[in-house]
């Protein structure tokens, strides 16, 4: 039996790691007990990337929760997330696992934030000796997807893996869920994610100018949480000079069947990232579960989930005027979108269930600690 130490955060906030590492945690993975020590070094988005007497404190409580859970369960595999390009996070994961990688076995990397390797070069010479040692050398490093930046590589990983992400099947589920027929809707783009300049509110926005000059008839809602106060004020305002109070609405944070509800509405889905640390995209991955055609960009990982022109379009990033082009052959061809739609879904449940993905993780696990060949 391989026992794991799996350190991260879970939902909230509703993020794709906290997703994943909770799906992790509640799945069975025969041959392999896992136990937990959860981060929560950011309780809002203002306070993500920021320094803090709380976080310093956490800090000192995670170091001495993974201590307590090598010795009192055993454990001889660490599992843990690092951080992505963010030199504040990092130094958090230096903090962390410099004074307890040794007390394992073997180390699992697993790169839900990609852009890791790329951080090496902006640090000092002192910051870059404590990387080495910090992250240096796993038994195994994950990546969402073979487009994913080569973190693996840029800490000489022994073993460097894709692992796709896999959710539950949500429309299965969804049987509370009251869909009328799309053609007797008002068109709907849906974005959900962080609701930030990088997630591409900003090019989202001028797209949606672009079609209503253009004049066709459509409602965009943008869910999630906002990185700040400023930055609402910002796009707020930004809503109001282009016009389209009375098209855009953001309904903040929505979870279970609210969530669900917002997904069965929608006519396509957007999602024009090039977040920084973005390697895979869970909300496409959940678009695709509700049989959405996706537009999305060629930035990381999105082109390896969405087929262009198959379940969706993938378009350059920061383009307005490419994304409000596909956005219109979507809304003026809705049976090309409910075709594209179905192939997303099909894609979805060929390998992308949550299934699928903790199968892969067990098998990462034991192979890992040998017990299955590499």
């Amino acid at each position: 039996m391989t026992k794991v130490l799996v350190v991260g955060q879970t939902p909230p906030p509703h993020g794709g790691q906290a997703i994943m590492i909770q799906t992790l945690l509640e799945g069975r993975l025969p041959g392999v007990e896992m136990f937990h020590v959860r981060m929560a070094f950011s309780h809002s988005m203002d306070e993500m990337g920021k320094v803090s007497a709380y976080k310093i404190l956490h800090t000192f409580s995670v170091l001495g929760a993974i201590v307590y859970g090598r010795f009192r369960h055993g454990t001889d595999t660490l599992y843990y997330p690092p951080s992505g390009p963010s030199r504040v996070a990092a130094l958090r994961d230096f903090a962390l696992l410099l004074p307890t990688r040794w007390l394992f076995r073997r180390t699992v990397f697993h790169f839900h934030a990609g852009g890791t390797g790329e951080l090496f070069e902006q640090l000092s010479l002192a910051e870059k000796l404590l990387f080495k040692l910090a992250y240096g050398e796993p038994a195994c490093s994950i990546r969402t997807s073979p487009l994913s930046p080569a973190d693996g590589e840029a800490v000489r990983s022994r073993l460097d893996v894709v692992v796709p992400y896999g959710i539950e099947d949500l429309l299965a589920r969804s049987a509370h869920v009251r869909q009328a027929p799309r053609e007797q809707r008002r068109p709907m783009i849906l974005f959900a994610g962080l609701l930030c300049r990088s997630k591409g509110v900003d090019v989202l926005l001028e797209a949606a100018r672009v079609l209503a000059a253009d004049g066709l008839d459509f409602e965009v809602q943008a869910m999630g949480a906002w990185q700040s106060a400023e930055y609402r004020a910002c796009v707020l305002e930004r809503v109001e000079q282009l016009g389209l109070a009375d098209r855009i609405s953001f309904p903040g944070v929505l979870t279970g069947p609210a969530k669900s509800q917002a997904f069965a509405d929608a006519s396509v889905f957007c999602f024009p990232s090039f977040f920084e640390a973005e390697t895979f995209g869970v909300v496409v991955l959940e678009a695709m579960c509700f049989g959405l055609p996706v537009v999305t960009t060629s930035w990381r990982g999105l082109p390896a989930l969405v087929q262009d022109g198959v379940s969706g379009f993938v378009v350059p990033i920061k383009d307005a005027l490419a994304t409000a082009d596909r956005l219109r052959l979507l809304l003026e061809d809705p049976a090309r979108g409910r075709a594209m739609g179905e192939a997303g879904r099909n894609i979805f449940l060929a390998g992308y269930t949550r299934e699928k993905y903790l199968e892969h993780m067990r098998q990462v696990f034991l192979t890992v600690a040998g017990e299955v060949p590499a």
